[in-house]
């Protein structure tokens, strides 16, 4: 039997074969990750329902501008001034 039974490559060949394809594969799973940065999250991890209710919360809009720079510390207060008041008015009507 030529080559002791490793065909045309040695095995220190296929070594290097195996190598490179792990390498491509995991080139190919990273290259994935980066263009489709969503796609990598577990579907129903979290609950879109309360990931948009945070998006829609005016107190949470009104801080993340406020760490942002968006806007300075006095109108943060005024604003967040009017939103406790516009609670407590619909908290009296309901």
């Amino acid at each position: 039997m030529m080559n002791g039974g490793w065909g045309a490559m040695s095995p220190f060949g296929w070594l290097l074969m195996v190598a490179l394809w792990v390498s491509v594969i995991a080139v190919v799973a990273w290259a994935v990750t980066r263009i489709f940065p969503g796609a990598s999250q577990v579907s129903g991890a979290a609950d879109p329902t309360r990931l948009r209710a945070a998006e829609d919360d005016p107190q949470a809009l009104l801080d993340r501008r406020l760490a942002n720079g968006e806007v300075d510390p006095e109108t943060y207060d005024q604003i967040r001034q009017r939103l406790e008041a516009g609670r407590q008015g619909q908290g009296v009507r309901s």
